[in-house]
């Protein structure tokens, strides 16, 4: 069933000094509303931009691991903003999405696997190449950062 149905993992996942299996409903019981089964890939454009845009094809490739979105990208353009970055890349963002300066240290506590650090295919503007390889280990770990 977890393989086939949209699951979601109910509270509580385990009670304070005991373990055990998690708790486990589906998706529409938990929104208390049906669920279209019908892919949305404009939408979910549209959400990943709001959660961690400005971001390129690629980046948003990497994150949701389908491939083609250059399409979505290009039917949804002109409700986009979008920028060249440092390395020449177009980038897009929603119109209205806060934006700091360029000035602006991006000062964050980032857990393990934090998705800021699992959302682009370009790190880079996260986090520079020397730390990357610390905070990334060899084996898949992604360790807590300060940024």
């Amino acid at each position: 069933v977890r393989g086939l149905l949209p699951m979601v993992q109910v509270p509580p996942r385990g009670l304070w000094g005991r373990s055990g299996a998690p708790a486990l409903t589906t998706l529409e019981n938990w929104l208390g509303a049906e669920v279209s089964s019908t892919p949305d890939p404009d939408a979910m454009v549209l959400r990943y931009l709001a959660a961690f845009g400005p971001a390129s094809v690629k980046d948003a490739q990497a994150w949701s691991g389908l491939t083609r979105l250059a399409e979505v990208f290009e039917r949804l353009r002109p409700g986009l903003i979008t920028f060249v970055n440092a390395k020449g890349t177009e980038v897009f963002d929603l119109p209205d999405a806060p934006r700091p300066t360029s000035r602006t240290p991006p000062v964050r506590i980032l857990a393990p696997f934090d998705n800021i650090l699992l959302s682009h295919a370009d790190r880079s503007r996260i986090m520079d190449e020397q730390y990357r390889t610390r905070v990334f280990t060899v084996n898949g770990i992604i360790k807590p950062a300060i940024l």
